[in-house]
């Protein structure tokens, strides 16, 4: 019978192969195109459905390519001219593939993979990979590669994955007119982005961390909302709250300490109270309505003390610059006798009228233990039996650490 084979596809440098019996004789050719046989009855006329040119190229038709002649026929057969191309894909997990789309014999074909991939595709057709691969509501893979190419000749590529987690991040009290930063890795490049006293929310690169501003200033340098945590390490899908605090700077200078121990002022930060050593000047941030503090007594344990003459607190509701100012005080005792330098017969004078350095009088009945500032001081007065027996002569002391006065 005759038969006729229209053949597409292929051309007279890549032919195929035909074998047919004719006359009982079997034959084989090469063909590329349309040809016309006479084929026995019964025989089988088949042609070549791969003809490789190389590892990387190839024409195969998806169509059937062999028969058995019974009666005069027609066949058409399309070879498609392929290529094998090579992909590296890099960041991805075997349980998270990407889809691969391409075009294999006409016909659009999907494969996946997560790590390399190498398929036949037809000549002068897209492979095209997900830009995105969702692996769950909270995880994802995205490249920001190329992710079509033209398969007009076996290419190679490299596509790189970077697996990203979903995270949130709530920022609380801050105001509206003063954003912070949030800074993140994403794509494997750094973004900033301000947001206000909202939840934001976006895809990090695993493994980075999103940080964010320490502080968002107020109206002056003075004012802030300050944080302590602005680093978050991203490592899993989560959700961060992240409080500021108002605060205002606070300055505290401290005066007159010679030899006094350092004084230890007692301030607030994010919501912690804590003592800071001050030695002359010291500056920091202080959570607003809260109050600094200096004490307002320093002893040193060996007959020496120190008063604060000045405010030693205040309640932090703007900028504060507080001096405080310490004066030294000695303890000393007071013993008393008689004319002839014998101890005064019981009881001890009921009360004594000293008069200080500055003119100003102190009145005492207690006289184991006094306090008193540097300079010299003098008896006015001493009341025994009711009487005033303050020697006629002025008694003048200058106190020292532990010293004792004796008034006769």
């Amino acid at each position: 019978f005759r038969v006729r084979v229209d053949i597409l596809g292929l051309n007279d440098l890549s032919p195929t192969n035909v074998t047919f019996t004719s006359l009982g004789v079997v034959h084989k050719a090469k063909v590329s195109g349309a040809f016309t046989l006479d084929v026995d009855n019964g025989t089988t006329i088949a042609l070549v459905p791969t003809i490789t040119i190389s590892s990387v190229e190839r024409f195969r038709t998806a169509d059937r390519s062999s028969w058995v002649i019974t009666r005069p026929s027609i066949f058409n057969v399309t070879y498609f001219d392929q290529f094998r191309p090579r992909l590296t894909l890099e960041g991805l997990k075997p349980e998270f593939p990407v889809r691969v789309v391409e075009m294999v014999n006409g016909r659009e074909h999907e494969t996946r993979s997560a790590g390399e991939w190498s398929e036949w595709v037809d000549s002068g057709s897209f492979v095209t990979l997900e830009r995105i691969v969702q692996g769950t509501p909270s995880l994802r893979f995205r490249t920001e590669d190329a992710v079509r190419w033209r398969a007009d000749i076996p290419f190679e590529g490299r596509v790189l994955y970077y697996q990203q987690w979903k995270v949130s991040i709530s920022v609380r009290n801050v105001p509206y007119a003063n954003p912070v930063g949030v800074t993140f890795w994403q794509n494997g490049q750094s973004f900033t982005q301000y947001v206000h006293a909202e939840t934001w929310s976006d895809w990090i690169d695993h493994g980075t961390a999103v940080s964010l501003t320490r502080e968002a200033l107020g109206s002056t340098d003075s004012e802030r909302w300050g944080t302590e945590t602005t680093d978050f390490p991203v490592q899993r899908s989560e959700s961060f709250t992240v409080t500021y605090m108002h605060q205002y700077w606070v300055t505290m200078v401290v005066e007159d300490l010679a030899d006094a121990p350092t004084p230890l002022l007692n301030i607030t930060q994010f919501n912690n109270t804590r003592q800071v050593p001050v030695t002359g000047q010291w500056g920091g941030w202080v959570d607003a309505a809260t109050e600094v503090s200096l004490p307002p007594t320093l002893a040193d344990g060996h007959g020496t003390r120190w008063l604060a003459h000045k405010s030693t607190s205040e309640l932090v509701q703007g900028a504060v610059t507080l001096t405080a100012a310490y004066t030294p005080e000695y303890r000393v005792s007071l013993a008393f006798t008689t004319a002839e330098g014998r101890a005064l017969p019981a009881p001890l004078p009921s009360r004594v009228l000293l008069v200080g350095p500055e003119g100003d009088t102190t009145g005492v009945t207690s006289y184991d233990t006094l306090w008193l500032p540097a300079g010299v001081w003098r008896v006015a007065e001493v009341v025994w039996h009711g009487a005033n027996i303050a020697p006629s002569l002025p008694a003048v002391f200058s106190p020292t650490p532990g010293g004792a006065w004796t008034i006769g």
